[in-house]
């Protein structure tokens, strides 16, 4: 059975390598031109220290290329922001205080885990971002270290396979790579012989296979009651697997830039201007050329052999240089380049590439720091409205995955879910996620700037009518405004904790109207005894004062 099984991943890692040729190759010229460190296509073990940067003449796709991923990063998940949060998926649950006490608990604890320094998360995003946009594809593994926190891993996408399901999701993925014997014999207990006896530093490859299970029983508690199935193969050696295993997720998260219609893999930035890459880099190298002929230019010279020996050293003395009417008889070639007219088109297509990889969009908020709040809330409402589509995607293809596989690892820790509100685990303990990262505050910009705006407009009439600002709900404004810049939750007042205050502020509110009707009633009292004591002094005054009445 594990012959078969290790026989049919080979067969199956040698049609995903056949079908995704023309992809390689068109990454290969990527990495080339914009990341020559993995120019690592079509090939599996390099020559450790070798350049790969010889076909590289200019270097504007890969400085955008590192501002891309910074910008990405930044907008997607900061390290330094809480850039999503959990609440219950039954939206009922929603407005309860406990409930949501325990998702925001359940939040700090997954951001502290992730951000652990063993975890590696920082790296691994930053890496999966470059892959997207040079190539259109990210591949990131996420392991855990057993009761202690996750441990994140970006895979180079030129080394990774993966076969998608009905719905589009990964059904399985293959990864290749290589260890020494050395490694191997550390890693597996099962090998076969050649690796078994071969020197420490031999390199051998393997292949890493995580697919769906189709005996898949939720019943069993071994590696068959696991959704996803884990098998380890040695490449060249499919007459056993060297391990399996399972996971209840999949490990794998694999995510697309975008994707042509009958297309497995992805398709980035760069693959969609590669013609402009190209273009630029010729213009370079001509460039380069015509700079060197016009500052060290090629020298014409008469045929006669008397200036064989020219010599072209400061100082040099050559005799026979000029005739005997004192003509030069050595003279630059001019080659008439028009060096402007080059740099103007190496300029335009340098503005096609920071156009597609939006450095030019992140630069507006920069090179205008003095802008006012209405237009800093325009532009962010402008910059979401184009990074909304590209980038997140990227939400619902590589955090949501990555999310749950957090979840699932998370919830093995003894403890977690022991404190979890009885409302939230009778509803089924289902978690929704709430992203809150720059992105989705500058998609939901327009809702700030409509309030500030209606605010503006509003104030000269405020001056005609002081009550049209009593169509505003002070505290639903200050709510929605709280929850639009990411506010954090537990900064807020509670229902019950506002009819606190609420009952709070009416109490003093009635200490004050006593406190100020006492001064009042005081006076009253003192003149009404008065007056008793005067009738008391003066009966007849106070009989003849009550006929008169």
């Amino acid at each position: 059975m594990s012959s078969e099984i290790a026989n049919a991943i080979m067969q199956s890692q040698a049609e995903m390598e056949a079908q995704r040729y023309n992809f390689d190759s068109t990454w290969m010229r990527i990495a080339e031109l914009i990341d020559p460190d993995n120019a690592l296509f079509l090939r599996q073990n390099p020559y450790q220290g070798e350049r790969r940067d010889r076909n590289q003449f200019d270097s504007t796709g890969q400085l955008a290329l590192e501002k891309a991923t910074a910008a990405m990063e930044s907008v997607l998940t900061p390290r330094t922001q809480t850039w999503h949060g959990l609440e219950p998926l039954e939206e009922s649950l929603r407005k309860n205080f406990k409930v949501m006490a325990w998702c925001e608990e359940l939040t700090r604890k997954l951001f502290r885990a992730r951000y652990m320094p063993a975890a590696g998360f920082v790296g691994a995003s930053s890496e999966h971002y470059r892959s997207l946009f040079a190539y259109g594809n990210g591949c990131t593994f996420l392991d855990d270290i057993p009761g202690r926190t996750f441990r994140y891993r970006c895979d180079f996408v030129g080394h990774v396979w993966t076969s998608p399901d009905y719905t589009g999701l990964p059904a399985a993925v293959h990864r290749k790579f290589s260890m020494t014997a050395r490694q191997a014999r550390q890693m597996f207990a099962t090998l076969p012989k050649p690796i078994r006896e071969a020197k420490d530093e031999v390199r051998f490859d393997f292949l890493h296979c995580v697919k769906a299970r189709r005996d898949y029983d939720p019943e069993r508690r071994d590696a068959k009651g696991m959704r996803y199935g884990s098998y380890y193969v040695a490449c060249g050696y499919a007459d056993m697997v060297l391990e399996e295993g399972g996971y209840r997720v999949m490990p794998y998260i694999y995510s697309m830039y975008s994707t042509a219609p009958g297309e497995t893999y992805g398709r980035g930035p760069a693959s969609k201007i590669l013609p402009t890459l190209n273009t630029i880099n010729e213009q370079q190298k001509t460039l380069l050329r015509a700079g060197q002929r016009a500052v060290d230019p090629p020298l014409l010279m008469p045929e006669e052999d008397v200036l064989e020996s020219f010599n072209l050293r400061a100082g040099a003395l050559n005799f026979g240089g000029v005739d005997a009417m004192g003509n030069a008889r050595v003279m630059p070639l001019q080659t008439g380049a028009n060096m402007p007219l080059g740099l103007e088109m190496i300029q335009d297509s340098r503005a096609v590439i920071n156009d597609a990889f939006f450095v030019t969009l992140f630069q507006i908020l920069v090179e205008n720091p003095r802008m006012t709040a209405t237009e800093a809330l325009l532009r962010a409402q402008e910059k979401g409205e184009l990074l909304g589509p590209p980038l997140g995607r990227q939400q619902t293809a590589y955090l949501g995955p990555l999310i749950e596989r957090e979840l699932d690892i998370l919830f093995q820790i003894p403890g977690i879910m022991d404190d979890m509100p009885p409302e939230l685990a009778e509803a089924g303990g289902e978690l929704d996620i709430k992203y809150t990262s720059p992105l989705n505050r500058m998609q939901r910009a327009s809702e700030s700037t409509g309030i500030m705006q209606t605010f503006e407009q509003l104030t000269p009439w405020a001056q005609v009518d002081p009550g049209v600002f009593k169509v505003f709900n002070p505290m639903r404004v200050a709510a929605r405004l709280a929850e639009i810049n990411g506010a954090p939750y537990d900064v807020l007042n509670s229902m019950e904790e506002m009819e606190a205050v609420k009952a709070a502020e009416d109490q003093q509110a009635q200490m004050e109207q006593l406190l100020a009707a006492a001064p009042v009633a005081g006076k009253t009292a003192l003149d009404l005894a008065r007056a008793q004591q005067v009738a008391g002094a003066n009966p007849t005054a106070s009989l003849l004062g009550g006929m008169g009445g």
